[in-house]
This record gives C-alpha cells, sequence and structure tokens, in this order.
C-alpha cells in the first residue's frame, strides 16, 4: 500500500488525536497515583506517556475508526475498500471490434494509505500514487497505475496510465464509482467505467 492526499483533512484530525493523548495520557497517570500504595506492588515507575497515547490513538484511527460512519464525516475520505466490478468501454477494444471488458478491482484502504488493483483478462495492474478530491460535489479518486500482461511471452508490454473515480450513489442507494481513464502516450488509450461493489452485483452480470 502507498499513502495517498486529501484536502487539508489530515493535520486538524492528527491534532484532535494529539489533544485526546494528552487527555488520556494525564487521566491515566493521575488514576496510576490514586491506587499507588493500595496495591500490593508498586506503581511508582509506571506512567503514560503522550507519545505511547498517540501512536496508540492513530493506529487505531488509521485501521479502524476512520471507518465508522460517525467519524467518517470528520475522516476526510469515503469508505470504498473492497471488490469493485463492472464494464469499462476502451478505445483499444472498440477499435478491434471488441465489446466492454469486466475487470475487478480489489480496493485496500487505511485512513493514510490506499492500493488498487486491477484484474483483466490478459493483464493486471497496481496503484502507484493516489489522492482524494473532496471540496468537489462528489469525492473523486485521482490514482495513477502501472499495468503488466500476464504472459511475459507476449507483444503485450507493460504501461503507465491514470484513472479518476467518481465516488456516488444511484437512485437505489448503492454505491458506484465513475470515472475515466488514459494511459501513456505509447499506448494512447482511454476509456470510461462504472464500478459497483462485487456483492451488489446481480449473479447474471458476475456470469458475463
Amino acid at each position: 500500500m502507498h499513502s495517498y492526499s486529501i484536502d487539508g483533512s489530515r493535520p486538524k484530525i492528527s491534532g484532535f488525536i494529539m489533544l485526546a493523548a494528552i487527555v488520556i495520557a494525564n487521566l491515566v497517570n493521575y488514576l496510576l497515583s490514586i491506587i499507588d500504595g493500595r496495591v500490593p506492588f508498586t506503581v511508582e515507575s509506571v506512567s503514560a506517556s503522550v507519545f505511547l497515547s498517540f501512536s496508540i490513538l492513530l493506529w487505531v484511527f488509521n485501521n479502524y475508526l476512520w471507518k465508522w460512519p460517525i467519524t467518517r464525516r470528520f475522516s476526510g475520505v469515503p469508505n470504498i475498500e473492497g471488490q469493485w466490478v463492472g464494464p469499462l468501454d476502451s478505445s483499444y477494444n472498440s477499435s478491434n471490434g471488441n465489446g466492454p471488458m469486466r475487470p475487478t478491482f480489489t480496493i485496500h484502504q487505511k485512513w493514510s494509505e490506499i492500493e488498487v488493483d486491477g484484474d483483466f483478462s490478459k493483464s493486471i495492474s497496481e496503484s502507484t500514487s493516489a489522492s482524494f478530491v473532496t471540496d468537489k460535489g462528489r469525492p473523486q479518486l485521482i490514482f495513477t497505475y502501472r499495468n503488466y500482461p500476464r504472459d511475459s511471452s507476449s507483444n503485450r508490454r507493460s504501461h503507465e496510465g491514470t484513472n479518476t473515480l467518481r465516488y456516488m450513489t444511484d437512485s437505489s442507494g448503492n454505491e458506484l464509482l465513475q470515472g475515466e481513464y488514459y494511459t501513456d502516450q505509447e499506448r494512447n488509450n482511454h476509456g470510461t467505467m462504472e464500478l459497483r461493489r462485487a456483492e451488489e452485483v446481480d449473479d447474471c452480470f458476475k456470469d458475463e
């Protein structure tokens, strides 16, 4: 996984986490001072540091708390972790008389890191950098990727490109990732896609 940028919310949230760490560290040390002498062992050498409290809180928030609905309002990004599938219309396929591709994208996400892996019939891809733009009407994930052919002996070569995916919901409240992609100048391909969570895709679509 690699880090990704978001619109200015991380410093603010880090500040709140630091404030909580100071409160927790002082509270723990106060409680330790109260029980000192009331237990059959000494706690004089035991204390909670602000740095340790901050590190623990940051790890918990980065891996878990940011996904909670109540904290997602402040975390700055939507939770798009999981598998996404859907049609991808490519200029490469169109020029060869083929229909849309049916790739699967697997997104691994934390509050500070993300990775987008693409699974295609003849190639795989992985993201190399990413950013979330959240100050517009719909959050946008913009990421660069590198694509590798499955068969190294084929004429296909690895290439790089950029994807822009807008996070939205349809009229039924189901999540969507809609967007476009384009490749480097060597391949010079482009296309559009509409991805849905794999568990929301009906059986007939999965079998295609």
